[in-house]
């Protein structure tokens, strides 16, 4: 029969596997290294991102110790929560899954990816980090209602920008050998000092709605093909080239239409962010009236990309 851990901290019912397995090693003032060793566990971590790839009996493993549920445990992982959001039977090629933002890693100008954090939820109760922190669908906080940060208020360094996640974070110099993720890597600034501004009421409600329509997923309501399709959308509208006919791929299929080639003037997309790997100002900008982008020109509110995605017959 397994022994509970003396501490042990049921995770958070957002909060990411990586994020809880550092709130364990915190609580025990050991370094996270040194926690998995002594619970054998480090054979079970290898070097990839375990909020997604985490193995089955590594979260066995953690709900014995911890008298955990495993299906709480199993909730930790994006895996759980991209069910309906990774549905993408078009395979866009990407180094996450559609929709995930690429932490640590960038294809344009040498800029790293970090995770999305509300400095106010940091700052009620126990630090942890949330599933939402990875999702580039979501800009804005719903229960603060202001807008998420992505980068060091003090160097402007993207948070936690680590290739494989939480657990990947080098801490700075310090006597202090705990991982601190309310503080930053590079310069140590406390995030929950961090200032938040308002988010806009029309985007606050359509994340709001995008909350609503992945709860009523798991509740077995299908809203796959409403993410897909935007996904798409938003694809061509970012200027992915490749988009462009997985666009006209997914609207003639849920259309009954033939596929017809509407020619749409692109530019070459060498300098072209993906949505996933656009900072929070720029995906929060996309939901005001008008989307502005320097090399393709306006494009209409992104509100109506929302209503359109809705009104493909499906």
């Amino acid at each position: 029969m397994t022994m509970l851990l003396p501490y042990r901290p049921k995770p958070k019912p957002d909060e990411l596997l990586s994020s809880w397995l550092i709130r364990l090693a915190n609580g025990y003032r050991m370094e996270l290294s040194e926690f998995l060793d002594m619970l054998c566990l480090t054979s079970h971590i290898h070097a990839c991102d375990v909020d997604r790839l985490a193995p089955e009996i590594l979260l066995i493993r953690l709900s014995e110790l911890t008298g955990t549920t495993i299906e709480a445990a199993r909730r930790t992982l994006l895996q759980s929560r991209f069910g309906i959001l990774r549905t993408d039977r078009l395979h866009i090629q990407s180094v996450a899954w559609p929709w995930q933002i690429p932490i640590g890693h960038s294809r344009h100008h040498g800029r790293t990816c970090g995770f999305q954090i509300c400095p106010r939820c940091l700052a009620e109760g126990e630090t942890y980090f949330r599933w939402q922190s990875q999702v580039a669908l979501f800009c804005c906080c719903e229960v603060h209602g202001c807008l998420l940060i992505d980068q060091c208020p003090r160097c402007l360094a993207s948070i936690h920008a680590a290739p494989h996640g939480l657990l990947a974070i080098r801490r700075a110099r310090t006597e202090n050998a705990l991982i601190e993720l309310e503080r930053c890597t590079q310069c140590r600034f406390d995030f929950r000092r961090a200032g938040s501004s308002s988010a806009p009421q029309k985007l606050l409600a359509q994340q709001v709605a995008y909350y609503d329509l992945l709860r009523s997923a798991e509740n077995g309501t299908d809203s796959a093909e409403h993410f897909t399709i935007l996904r798409h959308l938003i694809t061509l509208l970012y200027g992915e080239n490749r988009g462009l006919e997985g666009l006209r791929r997914v609207v003639s299929s849920h259309s009954g239409t033939e596929r017809v080639d509407i020619p749409i003037p692109y530019e070459s997309d060498e300098d072209v962010v993906s949505f996933e790997e656009a900072n929070v100002v720029t995906r929060s900008r996309s939901y005001r009236p008008q989307l502005g982008c320097s090399k393709t020109g306006q494009f209409g509110s992104w509100s109506a990309v929302g209503r359109l995605a809705s009104s493909i017959p499906l």
